[in-house]
Order: structure tokens, then sequence, then C-alpha cells
């Protein structure tokens, strides 16, 4: 139990470093470099050893697999595109293709429910 804890909190680690990765790399830091501009906010084509940046542990963990394990990387990327693919068709399905059959099967059921009950409280 608690492994398939720990493999969905690294999975929502790199879903989070997917879809904000400047925020999840570096948060809000910003470094001052001798420009027009004043802070500028931490990047990694910036950032060398004398900026004060400093990568959040969360992104050097996935950098590292991503970095010494390609394959899981590559695996991830197509997952998240397979993801949006599959979520993208089931909305379609779902807005265009309804069967609205079921909705009135469920109606009917409920409106025979409530004649038994109004049924019983007359004999009562």
């Amino acid at each position: 139990m608690s492994f398939m804890i720990s493999l969905m909190i690294s999975a929502l680690m790199m879903e989070i470093l997917t879809l904000a990765p400047q925020y999840s790399t570096f948060g809000t830091q910003k470094f001052s470099i001798l420009s027009r501009h004043g802070n500028i906010p931490c990047k990694l084509a910036l950032i060398s050893n004398d900026t004060d940046c400093k990568m959040t542990n969360i992104s050097k963990f996935y950098n590292r697999i991503s970095i010494s394990l390609p394959f899981f990387s590559i695996i991830f990327y197509f997952a998240n595109w397979l993801l949006i693919g599959v979520g993208t068709i089931s909305l379609i399905y779902a807005a265009f293709f309804k069967d609205e059959d079921i909705l009135n099967d469920l109606e009917e059921g409920e409106e025979e429910e409530e004649s038994k009950i109004l049924n019983d409280e007359r004999y009562v």
C-alpha cells in the first residue's frame, strides 16, 4: 500500500514539473544582474555558479532521472499525450453521442417508486 502511495506521489511530482516547469524548478526566486531590467526570474539558461538561484529538490531528482534514464522520460512524454488524446476523444463522445435512453429509464424508475410510495400512503 505504501509503495503505491509513493508511486502516486512521484507521478504527481513529475506531472507538476510538466505543467509548471519554471515555478516548480525555481519557485519565485529572482536574481539581480547588471541590467536595466532589474531582478530577473531564475531560468536554467541564465544560471551559472555565480548566481544565487537554487533548484528545488524535486527538479534535481527529475532532471537526474531524465538524464540518466531517458527511456522513462520518453515513455512519460508519450503517456501525457495519450492521456490528452483519450480525454479529448472521451469529451467529444460524451458531448455528441449521449445515450438518452439510460436517462429516460432512470426517470421512469423514479416515477414508479414515487407512485408506489403515494399509493402506500393512501391506504394508511
